[in-house]
């Protein structure tokens, strides 16, 4: 027998045993594993972590003093009726000064108007949408060295202003001179600042000189709010 074609025929073999070997090897290493680790965890090949407790929960409001209101950059105003969290109101307070001191208002001078201007600085809700407001005026004078909270409501007087207005800062306002965008205006009446200022003041009255007069005699402050119908 040729010893060569038989050692070459045994490493032929020999390489196929190993091909064959190896080629098994390889198979059984691919084959997906379906251990038991985390296999209650998977449902539908989603996991689901943790377990599911069903409970009742009881929530309620309280009212809580938490809001500084002392010189604030921006306020709020207006309503939300949240379907979950019900109703919600904002308001702010403000308080009215001379901008300059002993003006001279003449012998007849007559208030025929009198312009408030709110800078929007954002909004929530439909634009063209309409908001129900009032504007009350404080009684009672407020201190900028006191820090006021919102469940602090000032001491107001009748109503001196009560309408309803349209929400949408894109809406130009005529100012007299020319128009300008991104203001939500309305009037006051004039007839309680001709009844508390002007008429006063001409009658010599010396509330004029400085604002804590003022203030203390004629106006503390105002108090815009959404009325809630």
């Amino acid at each position: 027998m040729n010893r060569y074609w038989l050692k070459k025929t045994l490493n032929k073999s020999l390489l196929g045993f190993l091909a064959f070997v190896g080629l098994a090897l390889f198979s059984s290493s691919c084959e997906k594993s379906n251990g038991e680790i985390g296999a209650g965890k998977f449902v539908e090949d989603r996991p689901e972590l943790g377990e599911k407790l069903t409970f009742n929960v009881v929530s309620y409001t309280t009212n809580w003093d938490s809001i500084t209101t002392k010189n604030p950059g921006a306020v709020a105003l207006g309503n939300l009726n949240d379907p979950i969290f019900g109703k919600l109101n904002a308001a702010f307070t403000t308080r009215v000064l001379l901008s300059k001191l002993s003006p001279d208002f003449g012998d007849s001078t007559v208030c025929d108007s009198v312009k408030v201007r709110l800078t929007y600085q954002n909004t929530y809700g439909v634009r063209g949408d309409s908001i129900h407001l009032q504007v009350l005026p404080v009684v009672a004078p407020m201190s900028d060295t006191i820090n006021y909270y919102s469940n602090n409501m000032p001491v107001l007087g009748p109503s001196i202003m009560d309408t309803t207005l349209m929400v949408d800062p894109s809406v130009p306002v005529f100012n007299g001179i020319d128009t300008s965008v991104g203001y939500l205006t309305f009037d006051l009446d004039p007839a309680y600042f001709q009844e508390n200022l002007f008429d006063p003041a001409i009658a010599g009255e010396d509330f004029l000189i400085d604002n804590e007069r003022f203030v203390e005699a004629v106006c503390a402050g105002n108090h815009t709010k959404s009325a809630t119908n």
